[in-house]
């Protein structure tokens, strides 16, 4: 009976419901339930949770400054500092000695547009600033970022539409523009103009009409489609009158 008894506590330890043992064979004992506390159902086991932590922080990197944009599309579209005159990198005159950066360029050209105001500044960019087409392009897309001002006049200067400016020498009146070229047009000078004189010309070397002045501040010239060449010496800088 001791041993039946010992069996049965064993078999009650081990198991989660009711074990049917009696002091006799074939008697049933019944046994208190397990309190509902002490049962687990399969649908209240815990569920690990989603690893939340947050991963190693990253900085955010910093918008691009118009310097960095400037050098990165440089880089990327294979456009280079450089002068088409071998005599200018012999001397050290190539943009590519004088400018660290293509940034670095269109700052300078920034910097030195304000003092053109008066005599082309598109002229000035286009006939004087980009001795190459890759120049020019730099300038088209960092002028914008750097001197947004001046974006009109960059414009101008890639068109090849732009104001004429001229002063001494004797120009070619034709609206292509080249080298000692002028458009034809109406120009005025100011200033100091003692001993000014201009002139215009046929294709045979008939002076259609001149003038020297001993004392003016002040001269305005029509140059007409059918005038050959425009001459001034002494003059200052003729700028078209809008």
């Amino acid at each position: 009976m001791e041993i039946r008894r010992a069996w049965c506590a064993a078999a009650l330890i081990a198991a989660t419901g009711i074990a049917g043992c009696g002091e006799s064979g074939g008697a049933s004992a019944t046994h208190s339930p397990i309190p509902n506390s002490q049962i687990t159902l399969i649908g209240q086991l815990p569920i690990a949770s989603p690893d939340t932590t947050s991963p190693a922080s990253v900085t955010p990197s910093l918008p691009a400054t118009p310097e960095e944009k400037i050098n990165t599309i440089a880089e990327e579209r294979g456009w280079a500092l450089g002068s088409t005159n071998d005599d200018d990198s012999i001397l050290g005159l190539d943009d590519s000695s004088l400018y660290d950066s293509p940034a670095a360029f269109v700052q300078d050209i920034c910097d030195s547009l304000p003092d053109q105001a008066d005599s082309g500044p598109a002229q000035w960019l286009a006939e004087n600033q980009a001795s190459t087409p890759d120049e020019m392009q730099i300038l088209t897309v960092g002028i914008p970022l750097l001197c947004p001002e001046w974006t009109k006049t960059v414009r101008q200067a890639v068109s090849g539409h732009y104001p004429v400016y001229i002063g001494s020498g004797t120009y070619k009146v034709t609206s292509h523009r080249a080298d000692d070229t002028v458009p034809p047009g109406t120009y005025r000078t100011t200033g100091d103009l003692e001993g000014c004189y201009w002139e215009r010309t046929k294709a045979d070397g008939t002076i259609i009409d001149n003038n020297f002045a001993t004392a003016a501040t002040r001269i305005t010239v029509t140059i007409l489609p059918s005038d050959d060449l425009f001459t001034s010496q002494d003059c200052g800088t003729w700028g078209p009158v809008d």
